[in-house]
């Protein structure tokens, strides 16, 4: 389906590409950590990759990214 809708009669396969910001909280030592999500059409090609970034609703499955990240995290936390 994705290829379908982000990528074009090549067959080339369409990637997700997934950028992490991390957010410092300036009354606290905690880390806001987000992320956003784009569909890659030509992916490698120096001249015809596109990104599309998908909206919030479409973003929501990456969710678990972060909160395993976040689980992760805090046990390497408390081990050290």
């Amino acid at each position: 389906m994705n290829t379908l809708v982000y990528g074009d009669w090549s067959g080339k396969k369409v990637w997700i590409r997934i950028k992490v910001f991390l957010h410092a909280l300036d009354s606290t030592a905690q880390v806001l950590l987000e992320c956003d999500a784009y569909m890659i059409g030509e992916h490698g090609d120096i001249h015809f990759e596109e990104e599309h970034k998908l909206t919030r609703v479409h973003r929501g499955r990456f969710q678990e990214l972060l909160d395993e990240h976040l689980r992760w995290s805090s046990l390497i936390a408390r081990i050290r």
